[in-house]
This record gives C-alpha cells, structure tokens and sequence, in this order.
C-alpha cells in the first residue's frame, strides 16, 4: 500500500476512532482522512517550562506560571458565596489566588508556608493580579531514589526509597509514595 492511499483512508479505520468519534472528528475539527489528521496542529502552544517572577507579571500576559511560598489562607462568605483566598509570596511580591468551586478538596490539599508551583490565567482585579482556580502543585527542587535491599543475603528483592530530608510535610511524603508507585511501579 502506498503513502498516499494510506493517508486517504477514512479516519474512522483508525484503531481506537470507530464511527462515532470519527464523526465527531468530522464536524468539530474537519478531519476526514488520515491525511487530515497528520496535518492538523494546535492554535496555540503554552509554556510550561518558565517560571516567572510576581514582579514581572503584565497585563498582556494570558497565562503564567510562578513559584513561591503559600500565605495566609482565607474563606469569605458563606454557601454560594463562598470562596477561597490565599497569597503566594516569591522575593519579588505576592499575588492573590482564589478558588470560587472545588473550596474543600484545595483546602486539604494545600499547606501554609509550603512552597508551590502555580500556572494559571491571570487576570486583574482592583488594579492587583491575580490567578482564579489555578493549577497548583508542591514545588519540590529534586527528589532523591535510593535502593534499599530487604534483606541481608542480598537477594534481587528491592524497593524504592525517597530521601526523607527532601521531603519534609505529610502532604509531600504522600505525593512522593503516590508518584514512586505510578511511576515507577513499586
């Protein structure tokens, strides 16, 4: 079979397509041949590999990704009203990040005076910046694996171990066993 009857074929004999998404396929992206989707790319590519600082954050900006230190958590108002408001602190300023849905699984997720990462849309309210239900995550530097050996006669039994120097709250420890079990499987 050539290349270009290959890429001619109906995108609904893609493995894993079928009919339904392939129609779906058709009317939201107009892609009808395995052509087509080789040659559709995305509108739009959003760094996540800078980390910027508060300071530099301008209004022209439409997503940001920043570092820094959890500070005072606040809930304002009550039942639908309801949010969550906390600071995150870098050398350069702070800047307010806020929650209005999900205000109970942030809450346990999120330490004061731990350090995060946090990459959102920002936008601007009373002339202040700020991130509304941003992604955030526990900013750790690096983490260190060890083999441990279970046992003396040093059979091929081994486990992973995660440095407990690096990781200092309960949070990061569980983040920590939760990340060694689904990536590296033990």
């Amino acid at each position: 079979m050539s290349t270009a009857s290959l890429l001619s074929n109906p995108i609904e004999y893609l493995k894993g397509v079928g009919p339904l998404r392939a129609d779906m396929l058709k009317k939201e992206l107009s892609l009808f041949t395995f052509g087509d989707l080789l040659h559709h790319f995305p509108h739009r590519h959003i760094d996540k590999t800078k980390v910027m600082t508060i300071a530099s954050i301008t209004p022209d900006q439409d997503f940001i990704q920043i570092k820094g230190i959890l500070q005072g958590i606040d809930i304002i108002g009550v039942k639908r009203s309801k949010r969550m408001v906390t600071q995150l602190k870098d050398e350069t300023g702070s800047i307010e990040l806020a929650w209005f849905q999900g205000i109970t699984w942030v809450q346990k997720n999120i330490v004061e005076g731990q350090a995060y990462l946090v990459f959102g849309r920002v936008s601007f309210f009373n002339g202040k910046a700020q991130l509304v239900h941003p992604e955030i995550e526990p900013y750790v530097t690096c983490l260190f694996f060890y083999r441990k050996i279970k046992s003396a006669r040093f059979k091929c039994k081994t486990n992973w171990e995660i440095n407990s120097s690096v990781i200092s709250t309960n949070k990061s420890k569980r983040f920590a066993r939760k990340f060694t079990r689904t990536f590296i499987g033990k």
